[in-house]
């Protein structure tokens, strides 16, 4: 919640296109209720260090999602590229897991989709 609402905050006209696919984006609360997810859910690692390196990329990965969803998918794209080393080098799968699938979710949305080249006959 906190990161679409900075990206409301400095929203273009691409944003304001894409604030209701944005904000449909969002989990429901009800999720919150749901205790047999939230015990299906793998635990998070559990030494502090990596916890904390944990959390901090998936702050910033819920930026890029937010991003994603309100229409910014090339900074997107760039935003969870940058972040793709950092995710790595702490080693945990489940973090590497969404990074991955974040990822190529900004790449298919942010594709240029490109009409055939126009073909030439001769008469």
């Amino acid at each position: 919640m906190r990161a679409i609402s900075q990206v409301f905050q400095n929203a273009d006209a691409n944003v304001v296109a894409n604030a209701v696919d944005a904000a449909n984006a969002l989990r429901s609360v009800e999720r919150c209720a749901d205790v047999v997810t939230l015990r299906a859910m793998v635990p998070p690692p559990d030494d502090i260090p990596t916890r904390r390196a944990v959390e901090r990329m998936r702050r910033a990965l819920a930026q890029v999602k937010a991003l994603r969803d309100s229409g910014r998918h090339g900074q997107a794209l760039e935003e969870v590229s940058a972040l793709d080393g950092e995710v790595r080098s702490i080693a945990y799968d489940p973090l590497t897991a969404e990074m991955l699938a974040l990822r190529a979710c900004c790449s298919r949305r942010g594709a240029i989709i490109r009409p055939p080249a126009a073909t030439t006959t001769r008469p």
